[in-house]
């Protein structure tokens, strides 16, 4: 209502996520304080009220500025967006955060609806039109303006930093910065050696950060493409042909499709007649080997994951394959290095380890230049390995906390947010929580109080290093379920 009062009537009993929403508010989950962070549970049992229920909605943040081009005038119509430069373990990406904007005849621009952090701004001048055939295509290489980072360089490590606080404002002035582009531009055949006439060719920075695009474009009937002004830089060509929506029968999944992906070197000369050949992907073939009794699978739908580990993957979403009810299992398509998991399983269940070829890939399969990877095997344990504990602040009354677990080992914290063993928790009203599917390990565990939690770069092993004097150590067996009592200030 207009006294920001709600009423949620007809509920069955159950646990629930409860989110509000408000065009001049960040979206946020309950007692959520960072978008990271896992929101509070609301338990509701038969004939009984929850709540109230109270939301503390943070209004969006903002960063605005003046583009001008390299001579100090205003520049028009220029693309700038935010993001946010996140390290993951020794990896640092670029997560895009809200709408791009144009900017003004005065070159000016404002974002907004930004959640608080720390960002890094980019802006983009119109892109010069992309070619349809070779003929038309524009082969010579000169000066122009490229895609610039706030105040003025062409590379995102080195752009200046803004701090967002929850509502409140900052600026970021940037200067284009002129390189001399050339175009980059070639055919893509399959493997048989015929053009690829339906599907997209990415092409994206390699080196550096990851997760920074520059460019996609269609191809044309004859597999030909081309990016007319591409600044000098390392770059990797990703040809993704157009994926089936048939599925096959014996699998209920579209066939994988081809990949292609070229590396090339932009250094001021065009780069014309390349080839992008693309390959069908290796193929995994394996087992669940079940400690336990594996008969509690039948009727459940369980799939296993192939997840890239690297950020600069030429593609980043997960290949899955069911499992059969012998337990088998084969997945097609699987590229570079990838982490096998498991999902569908009965609670409690967890992945003890993956094995390949008797040796230990429990961290990451590495495919390499194989075509097919057979005798891969996921050991399921079927004992409940948890942790659960309750959070208190020093008087001793409950507290509404955010629980962060992580590796003691600390040289996996530099390997992969999946290698730190990294779990986020809420707690409940009564201050209790429980983290499920824990692996056998050395942890640290720490309570941040729910209005401490700000950051939401818990792969970042500086982050983890400041947090490990406060925390508790724990050490977790298989089958366990030790208590663990953390105190918040």
């Amino acid at each position: 209502g207009d006294d920001g009062h709600y009423v949620v009537r007809g509920v069955q009993p159950g646990e629930y996520s409860l989110f509000a929403r408000h065009p001049a508010y960040l979206s946020q989950g309950l007692g959520q304080t960072a978008p990271a962070t896992p929101e509070r549970r609301v338990v509701v049992t038969a004939g009984a009220q929850a709540g109230p229920l109270h939301f503390s909605l943070v209004r969006g943040a903002a960063i605005a500025g003046r583009v001008v081009d390299d001579l100090g005038e205003p520049a028009q119509r220029v693309q700038v967006r935010a993001a946010k430069l996140r390290r993951f373990a020794s990896e640092w990406r670029l997560i895009p955060f809200g709408e791009s904007v144009e900017t003004n005849d005065l070159g000016e621009y404002r974002l907004h609806g930004l959640p608080p952090g720390e960002y890094v701004v980019s802006a983009e001048p119109p892109q010069r039109p992309f070619w349809t055939s070779p003929e038309s295509a524009v082969t010579a290489a000169e000066p122009d303006l490229v895609q610039t980072w706030a105040p003025g360089t062409h590379s995102p490590a080195d752009a200046q930093r803004v701090r967002l606080e929850p509502g409140g404002e900052g600026r970021a002035d940037l200067q284009l910065v002129v390189a001399t582009v050339a175009t980059i531009a070639g055919r893509a055949l399959d493997s048989r050696g015929i053009p690829v006439n339906d599907g997209s060719v990415r092409l994206q920075a390699r080196g550096g950060v990851g997760g920074l695009s520059a460019g996609n474009v269609s191809l044309n009937p004859d597999g030909t493409f081309g990016f007319p002004g591409a600044a000098p830089g390392a770059y990797t060509l990703v040809v993704q042909p157009r994926r089936s929506n048939v599925s096959d029968v014996h699998t209920g999944e579209p066939p994988p499709t081809e990949l292609g992906v070229l590396d090339v070197e932009v250094n001021g000369e065009p780069l014309t007649n390349l080839v992008v050949r693309t390959a069908p992907g290796a193929t995994i073939r394996g087992r669940l080997v079940v400690d336990g009794d594996a008969a509690a699978l039948g009727g459940l739908v369980v799939y296993v994951l192939a997840t890239p580990t690297e950020s600069q993957a030429p593609v980043q979403g997960s290949t899955r394959a069911r499992v059969s009810p012998d337990l088998s299992f084969e997945m097609r398509g699987v590229r570079g290095r990838v982490q096998l998991r498991l999902v569908g399983v009965p609670e409690g269940w967890w992945t003890r380890a993956v094995r390949q070829g008797g040796t230990d890939a429990t961290d990451a399969v590495e495919i390499g230049s194989a075509s097919v990877i057979a005798g891969v095997e996921l050991v399921v344990s079927t004992k409940p390995t948890a942790l659960r504990g309750t959070v208190t602040h020093t008087s001793g009354t409950p507290a509404d906390a955010v629980v962060l677990l992580f590796t003691r080992d600390e040289p996996r914290w530099e390997q992969s947010v999946n290698a730190a063993g990294t779990m986020l928790v809420r707690t409940g009203e009564d201050g209790h929580f429980r983290s499920p599917r824990v692996r056998p390990g050395r942890y640290y565990v720490v309570a941040l109080g729910a209005t401490e939690v700000k950051s939401d770069d818990f792969g970042d092993p500086e982050y983890l290093r400041a947090l490990a004097p406060r925390a508790t150590r724990i050490d977790v067996a298989e089958g366990q379920i030790p208590d663990v009592a953390l105190i918040v200030p």
